[in-house]
């Protein structure tokens, strides 16, 4: 299971995102706490990585980051 935290700029784009996400993981969950989501799923390769999710993120949001751990 392929789990990543996104910091977003924007989330006025956050349900399609949500679809599209849907689209791409098996099993998704998204969990949301103010400006960061939680993506997580099955990914559709085994070349597929946090990036790609980042990538698609970067379509609706430029100025999206990986979240850093708050522990």
């Amino acid at each position: 299971m392929l789990t990543q935290r996104i910091l977003f700029n924007n989330t006025l784009h956050l349900k399609v995102i949500r679809k599209e996400l849907g689209k791409m993981l098996r099993h998704f969950d998204c969990e949301e706490q103010d400006q960061t989501i939680t993506v997580s799923g099955y990914p559709p390769s085994n070349d597929f990585d946090d990036n790609d999710i980042l990538n698609l993120i970067k379509k609706y949001d430029l100025l999206v980051t990986k979240a850093t751990s708050s522990s």
